[in-house]
């Protein structure tokens, strides 16, 4: 099960925040100063066909914060105590110096030229859940289905999956701070990239049953979140959605999104 920006942890249910005012604008005057972390990991001997041509990937927004006697706005580090400000426990220096990991995206991708007919085996053998893109598969070839290598980014050869996105709770409900993140992203994870694929689920909801009366309207959030960075639902396949690298609806979703969160660009 996959979770949009601005989702809680998997199998948890974490209720919504009551975030003061004074919280909030503290929070977006820092939104400038968070930084991307990349880090990627693939085998030189694949061990499996599962790890064959896949780089596994994740990507974290940190925001390192520190007292600042210069600014008597800003010099206050102690809303960084916060509950839910950070996804990990908060640990100031003996200095006041704090490192907040504020958001977080995961998952991996294959390339689909090199790794040919291997990666309907790929998918199924990786995980359960990464057997829920089986449907971007050829069953006859093991191959990306025709109509996706023919209508999806021409100059692309890797399939890139989310699995997880994860926003702190206190930075939801502020404009679209998870959606910018992940917009930011993506904008170097899914380079040289085919398709985008994305399995929207409000895991807020953990284990809830289907019929679960919680459940219509937290999967139209979800979606609507996945929407608005330009993803769309795979004909015939409503529960996978996939973004084309090749169309501008992600990049203008995060110009309007960095000029209403950061303003203006410097010129």
């Amino acid at each position: 099960m996959y979770k949009g920006p601005g989702q809680g942890h998997r199998g948890r249910s974490i209720r919504a925040m009551a975030v003061t005012p004074g919280l909030q604008e503290t929070l977006l005057s820092y939104l400038p100063d968070i930084v991307l972390s990349y880090s990627g990991r693939s085998h030189l001997e694949p061990l499996s066909v599962e790890d064959e041509e896949t780089l596994d990937w994740s990507v974290s927004a940190i925001l390192d914060v520190a007292p600042d006697d210069d600014d008597d706005d800003r010099k206050s580090v102690e809303w960084t105590a916060a509950e839910g400000v950070s996804l990990g426990r908060v640990r100031p220096d003996k200095d006041g110096h704090a490192s907040l990991r504020i958001w977080s995206m995961s998952g991996f991708t294959t390339d689909t030229f090199r790794i040919g007919a291997n990666l309907r085996d790929a998918l199924d053998a990786r995980s359960t859940d990464s057997a829920h893109f089986l449907p971007l598969i050829q069953p006859s070839t093991g191959e990306l289905l025709d109509v996706i290598d023919d209508e999806y980014n021409p100059m692309g050869l890797n399939l890139v999956i989310i699995e997880r996105v994860r926003l702190a709770p206190a930075w939801r409900g502020l404009g679209g701070v998870g959606r910018l993140l992940t917009a930011s992203a993506l904008r170097w994870i899914a380079r040289e990239t085919k398709v985008v694929a994305v399995h929207p689920y409000p895991i807020d909801l953990g284990d809830a049953p289907s019929d679960d009366p919680r459940l219509p309207e937290a999967l139209a959030a979800v979606r609507r979140t996945w929407g608005s960075l330009g993803f769309e639902p795979m004909d015939g396949q409503e529960n996978i959605w996939l973004h084309d690298p090749a169309m501008n609806a992600m990049n203008e979703a995060e110009g309007e999104l960095r000029g209403r969160l950061l303003g203006p660009p410097i010129d």
